[in-house]
């Protein structure tokens, strides 16, 4: 069940699973040979979100992300910048914090209405 999560943060982080799409933009060393993943957040808010991926990507990796909101039925498309990575398993998941840049008016408009419609469904 989603829930609020009350930390240290500009906004509000909603506890909620999606299906995300990662495609990598940036040109820099060390990225992975696939430049498209398919994978899950698991938090999100109006300034980022929390990713888990099967592949390594290294702080400030440049991102397309198109992130399928299933409780609200909407997609929203938004550049990411990946602001901290932490190793979960050997066999090489991680989950990385990607911070939205340049959003769209229309992206931050429908996680606006997201997190509001969800805050009411569960509220913290």
């Amino acid at each position: 069940m989603p829930g609020i999560k009350n930390e240290r943060r500009r906004e509000r982080r909603l506890e909620d699973f999606n299906e995300i799409t990662l495609s990598v933009i940036s040109e820099e060393k060390y990225l992975p040979e696939d430049k498209i993943f398919y994978n899950y957040s698991r938090d999100i808010s109006e300034s980022g979100v929390r990713i888990y991926t099967d592949s390594f990507l290294p702080v400030d990796t440049l991102l397309r992300i198109e992130m399928k909101l299933k409780n609200f039925r909407h997609m929203i498309t938004t550049p990411g910048k990946v602001k901290w990575v932490k190793i979960i398993s050997s066999g090489g998941y991680c989950e990385a914090g990607v911070e939205f840049i340049n959003t769209p008016a229309r992206a931050m408009n429908t996680l606006d209405i997201y997190n509001s419609w969800m805050s009411m469904l569960y509220p913290a």
